[in-house]
């Protein structure tokens, strides 16, 4: 099965992607490795968070590496924050890695537009530090729906 991506809108606090599935399993020894896409950080062609951000609060999250984010120096992340930055955990290790809650960060969330899928994502980063994003779906169902990447602009989102 793969899972596609393809930008829709880029706004300087949102990026969406529609994330599509075929529903074919290439792999049925393991097909949760058929159900995964990884959105790179690397000024690739798109998808590509790096690429594909508009210039903006959401940018500066996303080129954390290169020119650091509030009290995270330039330099390769940790996937913690990573998490703190692109997914808002606010659990015990948010405040450690962001020091206060007024820092700036994004929310990332999946949304289900057509067939029958569970989804989640998640951020990580990659073998540079740069951070990216991960979204899965269920093994050998076809479906569309909407990966959001936006900058909180409220406490409550």
């Amino acid at each position: 099965m793969a899972l596609t991506a393809a930008l829709v809108e880029s706004t300087p606090y949102r990026l969406r992607y529609l994330i599509t599935s075929d529903g074919v399993v290439t792999s049925p020894s393991d097909p949760d490795v058929d159900a995964l896409i990884v959105i790179p950080n690397d000024g690739g062609g798109t998808p590509d968070l790096q690429t594909d951000a508009s210039p903006g609060p959401l940018d500066q999250i996303i080129n954390v590496r290169a020119n650091g984010y509030g009290p995270i120096p330039a330099g390769a992340i940790t996937q913690a924050q990573a998490r703190a930055l692109l997914a808002s955990e606010d659990n015990v290790v948010a405040p450690v890695v962001l020091t206060n809650d007024l820092v700036g960060r994004a929310v990332c969330e999946v949304t289900g537009r057509t067939g029958r899928l569970s989804w989640s994502c998640d951020a990580n980063i990659d073998g540079q530090g740069d951070p990216t994003i991960e979204v899965r779906c269920t093994a050998g169902v076809v479906g569309t729906g909407y990966l959001d990447v936006y900058f909180r602009h409220t406490y409550d989102l």
